[in-house]
């Protein structure tokens, strides 16, 4: 959040119509918009693939996404296919666990996941997940749902990059929007 609370217009406030911002100090860590990519990797064998209706929780040290449904297209979850899901919350902290799951419901509700990796460009982290198992009923254990421990040497640091995401609101008020 970059807080600017004055006029750019050249004739109020100091009739300037640019502003240099910087961060307001201590309203970083309270943001809500950390961007968690969640990427799940289905594994290419028999069978692997999943219409059923899946979900997943990301938690960590400072809370939990909540129980998110994943779905963004009608290939999700294919054989061999890397499926990638925005998760918008706040801040999470240092990551200890996800839920991942599905209703098993529809044709061919079992699913075998290769691997998943979860990153947080907001605070350069990364992490990769083993996972190898199926989400079935009659497959493997029988569970549908997983809890996955995230542990610290999953870990890693990277430099973000890509496209920044630059949100302008104005203030409600009279002659406060603009036309230019």
């Amino acid at each position: 959040v970059f807080p600017c609370e004055c006029w750019l217009a050249v004739d109020a406030d100091d009739g300037k119509c640019y502003r240099e911002l910087t961060c307001g100090e201590g309203v970083l860590g309270a943001w809500a918009g950390y961007v968690y990519n969640l990427n799940i990797q289905t594994g290419d064998i028999k069978d692997a693939s999943t219409n059923a209706n899946v979900f997943a929780e990301i938690t960590g040290t400072l809370g939990t996404s909540g129980k998110v449904l994943l779905e963004n297209s009608s290939k999700n979850f294919d054989r061999g296919r890397v499926d990638i899901f925005k998760i918008d919350c706040g801040d999470l902290g240092e990551l200890r666990k996800i839920t991942i799951g599905h209703d098993n419901k529809g044709m061919g509700a079992s699913w075998y996941v290769e691997k998943l990796w979860i990153e947080c460009g907001a605070i350069g982290r990364l992490y990769r997940v083993p996972v190898e198992q199926w989400l079935d009923a009659n497959r493997g254990d029988g569970k549908m749902v997983r809890d996955l421990a995230i542990s610290e040497d999953m870990a890693e640091n990277f430099s973000p990059k890509g496209v920044w995401l630059c949100q302008t609101y104005t203030m409600k008020g009279m002659f406060a929007g603009t036309d230019a």
